[in-house]
């Protein structure tokens, strides 16, 4: 730790602020040691998410401005510096452009998805092309999650008909004679606090997601797995959303971005949506 201190010193950065994003860094990622904090700060997409949870984009952007220091300082390889420096400038992106981000992320994104729901439905494609538009088609007309919380979703096929029974994790989909059930239980201090259980209302988005459950996916107990049927990382969904969007929209979005944009467009689309994310912290 000293090492890093007196590389972090050679630098033009401030040290007291340096001090200050790395014990936020550390209760972010509930770590005391350095070590245990760096092999979290690994997974940064997942991390990105959880600063932007907690603080303003700025604040984000300057913790991610520490993040770089010590991935500089041990040698992170250029392909995952790449990665985190895409991140970073889709932050910064929005920093920017705030007025016009916005716009597009929330008018253009929902009205091209929106368009092309019958596409998806009726066309063949590759899986993984598929997952990713039924994900952001979720996220935008359903359920606005966290990534990291879409790889959670245990997958259930039962007909049996007392759903409030899947209450012993916080995540499922329980497919009820091709009908989806999304439950979400909430859970403080190991104690069950709630559980919300919802249906799709999107009859479009309905008809993917029956597709991808029933025809598609050949992992039945998996949500978000690869073609071969291999439950997927936070980072592999990170990055697949990234270069979907990159080819679907022409700009990198991640859900991270959607997630950010959803909080100012809050009020106008709430009612669509009907998600008591105060409850369940989505």
């Amino acid at each position: 730790m000293e090492k890093f201190w007196d590389y972090a010193s050679t630098l033009k950065v401030d040290m007291n602020d340096t001090k200050r994003d790395i014990e936020r860094l550390h209760r972010i990622t509930n770590t005391t040691d350095f070590g245990e904090m760096l092999a979290d700060l690994s997974n940064f997409s997942v991390i990105v998410e959880k600063l932007l949870d907690k603080y303003t984009l700025q604040t984000t952007l300057t913790i991610l401005d520490t993040m770089r220091v010590i991935f500089k300082y041990y040698g992170c390889d250029s392909y995952f510096m790449w990665r985190f420096t895409d991140e970073y400038n889709n932050l910064m992106d929005i920093k920017v452009n705030k007025a016009l981000y916005s716009k597009f992320s929330f008018v253009e994104v929902r009205k091209q998805v929106e368009n092309d729901l019958d596409y998806y439905l009726t066309k063949k494609c590759c899986f993984t092309e598929y997952r990713q538009f039924l994900i952001i088609a979720l996220f935008l007309f359903e359920f606005p999650l966290r990534l990291s919380n879409w790889i959670k979703f245990r997958l259930e096929f039962d007909d049996y008909e007392n759903l409030t029974e899947y209450d012993d994790y916080p995540f499922y989909i329980v497919v009820q004679k091709t009908e989806p059930f999304f439950i979400f239980n909430k859970y403080e201090d190991g104690a069950f606090k709630g559980q919300l259980i919802r249906k799709i209302k999107n009859h479009k988005v309905h008809k993917l997601m029956v597709k991808y459950c029933i025809n598609l996916s050949v992992n039945k107990s998996h949500f978000l797995t690869n073609k071969s049927g291999k439950p997927i990382t936070a980072t592999n969904l990170s990055n697949g959303i990234t270069n979907f969007t990159r080819d679907y929209f022409g700009k990198s979005i991640s859900l991270n971005n959607l997630r950010i944009q959803y909080q100012a467009y809050k009020k106008i689309i709430e009612p669509e949506i009907e998600i008591k994310d105060k409850l369940f912290a989505l």
